[in-house]
C-alpha cells in the first residue's frame, strides 16, 4: 500500500547498515557520503507519505498506481568491499539534462516525450566511466515513472476512471529536482570510489528498464 514509503525507509535501513563497514574501509572518508544520502533520505519520508496517500484512491480502484513504479530494495546488489577493477570510476563528470524543457513536458504529461529526451542523457551517463551512481538512479527511477505513468493513464481512460495524469505531473516533477543534487552526492563519493570502496555503485537496485 505505502509502496514509496517503503522503498525509501528499506533504502534508510540499508545504508545504515552498510555506513560502518564502508567507513572501515575507506578510514572515515565514506562518513560524509553515508550521512547525506541517510540524511536526504529521511527528510524524503513525508513527500513519499504525501503521494502514498495521494494513490490510494487511485488503489482503491484497483488501478496499480505507484505499485510497480518503485522497485524493492531487496534487488540491490550485495555488499563487496572493493571494486571489480572494471567497475572503478575514472573521475567525476557532471551531467547536464535539459530540466526546463522537461519541467514543460511533464506538465504537458507527454510521456513519450519525457522518455525519449531523458533516455538520451541516460545512455550518456551509462556509457561514461565516471562516477554518477545517484544522477543514474535518478534518472533511471524518473524513467519508470513515466513509463508508469502512460500505462496507468490508459487503464484509467480505458475503465472511465479518474485519470492519474496530475499525480503524475507532480511525482515527476519532484524526481526533476532531485537531478542536479544527485550529481552533488557523486561529487564527493567520487574520492572515496577512487580508493575502490564502491559506495552507491552497489547500493541502488536496478530501475530501468523495466
Amino acid at each position: 500500500m505505502f509502496f514509496m514509503t517503503k522503498h525509501i525507509v528499506d533504502a534508510i535501513v540499508l545504508n545504515f547498515r552498510r555506513c560502518l563497514p564502508y567507513m572501515w574501509e575507506s578510514k572515515g572518508l565514506s562518513l560524509p557520503v553515508s550521512t547525506i544520502l541517510i540524511f536526504s533520505e529521511v527528510v524524503t519520508i513525508p513527500t513519499a507519505l504525501m503521494f502514498d496517500l495521494m494513490a490510494l484512491s487511485f488503489q482503491k480502484k484497483d488501478l496499480p498506481v505507484l505499485k510497480e513504479d518503485f522497485v524493492d530494495m531487496s534487488l540491490t546488489p550485495s555488499f563487496k568491499k572493493k571494486f571489480r577493477e572494471v567497475e572503478r570510476p575514472t573521475g567525476f563528470k557532471y551531467f547536464k539534462v535539459p530540466l526546463w524543457k522537461l519541467v514543460k513536458i511533464t506538465c504537458e504529461a507527454n510521456w513519450e516525450e519525457f522518455q525519449r529526451i531523458l533516455k538520451l542523457h541516460f545512455r550518456e551517463a551509462k556509457d561514461s566511466k565516471s562516477s554518477n551512481s545517484m544522477f543514474l538512479h535518478i534518472v533511471e527511477s524518473s524513467l519508470r515513472c513515466a513509463h508508469y505513468a502512460r500505462i496507468n493513464q490508459e487503464k484509467a481512460h480505458e475503465r472511465g476512471l479518474k485519470s492519474p495524469k496530475n499525480f503524475y505531473k507532480a511525482l515527476l516533477l519532484a524526481h526533476l529536482s532531485a537531478i542536479p543534487t544527485s550529481s552533488f552526492l557523486d561529487l564527493i563519493a567520487c574520492p572515496v570510489q577512487r580508493r575502490g570502496v564502491p559506495i552507491l555503485h552497489q547500493d541502488l537496485p536496478p530501475v530501468w528498464p523495466v
